[in-house]
């Protein structure tokens, strides 16, 4: 069976040659690991991104190195195929944290992009946009928790399993109740 795992990594920034993973969630079968990674260069961090990723200094006082966080993902990324909500975007951060530390393994470059998959299934259900904020709104999930790498990862194996499942019956019925949504809205609005 291939062996696939869900990733989710948070950052200083967008820019994988200067910012750094603060946090990173993988999930592979029954096995999960997550870990707060050290920021090194915290002055070179986004202010923006910091906000999104409820980065707070005091809550990743023990956080781990980066080299012992670069060795311990090893073994859940070799040989994997790895699925992901933008994954070039995580895969970077990735490629870069194993470079640094010296850690050389075959990582297979067949993403799976829940990405695609969503505007594939969900745009012809009306979705409007492919975050996984609009996706968590699209089905109605919680949004406690979002932005970190481990309610992330969660939610994008969640997604995943959905979308690779789903029929066309599945994306009628998610058209229907969004109309419905949308006019309960309204409805409510009205009465207000």
């Amino acid at each position: 069976m291939e062996k696939i795992v869900f990733i989710d990594v948070e950052t200083t920034g967008l820019d994988s040659a200067t910012h750094e993973i603060i946090e990173i969630a993988i999930i592979a079968g029954d096995k999960i690991y997550h870990r707060k990674v050290q920021p090194l260069y915290i002055e070179r961090a986004s202010s923006k991104a910091l906000e999104i990723n409820g980065y707070d200094a005091k809550e990743w006082a023990y956080a781990a190195h980066p080299r012992l966080v670069a060795r311990e993902i090893a073994p859940y990324l070799k040989g994997a195929t790895i699925v992901a909500h933008n994954p070039h975007f995580d895969m970077g951060f990735i490629d870069e944290l194993l470079h640094q530390y010296g850690v050389e393994i075959y990582i297979d470059r067949r993403y799976i992009d829940t990405t695609v998959l969503a505007h594939e299934h969900l745009l012809p259900a009306g979705i409007t946009r492919l975050s996984m904020d609009g996706i968590r709104e699209f089905f109605n999930w919680s949004t406690e928790g979002a932005h970190t790498a481990i309610k992330d990862a969660l939610d994008l194996r969640r997604l995943y399993y959905k979308l690779l499942r789903a029929s066309a019956f599945d994306r009628w019925s998610w058209r229907m109740r969004r109309k419905y949504r949308r006019k309960v809205e309204l409805l409510t609005k009205l009465k207000g």
